[in-house]
């Protein structure tokens, strides 16, 4: 599951994945790891906090599995779509807050957020840097999926001169990372067929096939014009030389001699 389709799926829900306190930000949070990031769920929950219970010790403890799936990284460095944004404790709020950051930048943000404000269900939340202590960045990066038909048109007429079958629709729109769609076009017999053919037709371009073909009809057709007026000539000859040393003559043309 893509982070978007995450989003798609959960917002305007309340998420609790442990059972406790109902729909925490923690909840949300662990719920993206487990099925958008892949952290097991066993290992809690995906998102281990610390011995206080807080968002806040997400970041500050950052226990395993943890570094085996995210980079910790200080505010110093620019947020990206996918980090885990965490908070510290502010005014009344020692536990902090933790939410997945969707877009701007670390003054002006949105992120994908549970309970702030208070008791609120999953939903797209602006924000500015107070508080923010740092974000966890997951290691591999989301890969983007083919959004629609005319992507996946574009990627099929590239590598394999052709358009998609309905099958090929319907097995990789919405689900194949583009990276992922490209080495599989760009490899196989039916590429190598494809590749091929552009060879073939590049080097006609190159070496002007088209125009040395009709060059060479021309020459056929003017030495065949050649021949039948010589045959005219002689329709009416008794002497067979004459003919003979007209067939000769046009022979000598096409490159052939008297042995």
């Amino acid at each position: 599951m893509t982070f978007d389709q995450f989003m798609s799926k959960y917002n305007a829900l309340k998420v609790d994945v442990d059972g406790y306190y109902g729909g925490q930000c923690w909840d949300l949070v662990a719920l993206y790891n487990e099925q958008v990031i892949g952290v097991p769920a066993s290992q809690g929950y995906g998102l281990p906090t610390g011995p206080d219970g807080a968002a806040r010790e997400v970041y500050q403890d950052f226990q395993d599995p943890l570094p085996q799936y995210f980079d910790r990284l200080d505010t110093s460095h620019p947020p990206q779509k996918g980090d885990v944004v965490v908070w510290g404790a502010g005014p009344g709020d020692s536990a902090g807050h933790i939410a997945i950051f969707i877009s701007g930048d670390l003054n002006n943000f949105n992120s994908f957020d549970q309970n702030w404000p208070l008791n609120s269900p999953a939903h797209v939340q602006n924000h500015n840097s107070n508080y923010v202590i740092g974000f966890l960045r997951p290691k591999t990066q989301e890969e983007e999926v083919i959004e629609d038909k005319n992507h996946l048109d574009a990627l099929f007429l590239a590598f394999r001169n052709r358009y998609p079958n309905q099958s090929e629709y319907d097995a990789y729109v919405g689900k194949m990372p583009y990276h992922a769609m490209v080495e599989a076009l760009n490899a196989g017999p039916e590429r190598d067929d494809v590749s091929h053919e552009l060879q073939i037709g590049t080097l006609a371009v190159k070496d002007n096939w088209e125009q040395q073909i009709n060059d060479g009809l021309a020459k056929i057709k003017d030495q065949q014009d050649q021949i039948n007026q010589l045959k005219a000539q002689t329709a009416n000859s008794s002497d067979a030389n004459i003919l003979g040393q007209a067939l000769i003559a046009v022979l000598a043309k096409l490159g052939y001699k008297k042995g």
